[in-house]
């Protein structure tokens, strides 16, 4: 626990229904992040205050979305007809390939058609 502006740890026993305190010392940083952790797990649980600010975000990841960078090579055709598309969406050349390619592995992994070819046909 806190006693003022510095946190405590206890070790104690329970006997029957009393509680004997065997020994007390300052807390670890550990426990005073595990401490710290189970209030902010309080404080989300009850939905009484924005949680946010109590996040270091600087070190956060989005699981299995970590970005790794290939190159490719398309013809001209392609890239030209990717450009106009992109255009006129209003997004990037990057982007419209990156959803494109998401939306097609979606489908395949579902085993849905895509663009009315017929379940498990030929690409």
């Amino acid at each position: 626990g806190k006693i003022g502006d510095k946190h405590w740890s206890a070790v104690v026993t329970y006997r029957n229904t009393r509680i004997r305190l065997i020994s007390i010392r300052r807390s670890r940083k550990k426990e005073v992040s595990f401490m710290k952790a189970r209030d902010f797990d309080k404080k989300f649980e009850e939905g009484q205050e924005d949680i946010v600010g109590d996040l270091d975000l600087s070190s956060a990841r989005r699981v299995n979305q970590e970005q790794k960078r290939i190159n490719v090579d398309f013809p001209a055709w392609v890239v030209e007809s990717l450009d106009r598309e992109a255009a006129r969406i209003g997004v990037t050349r990057q982007s419209i390939i990156k959803v494109w390619l998401v939306e097609r592995l979606q489908a395949e992994s579902a085993n849905k058609p895509f663009n009315g070819e017929a379940p498990g046909g030929a690409h």
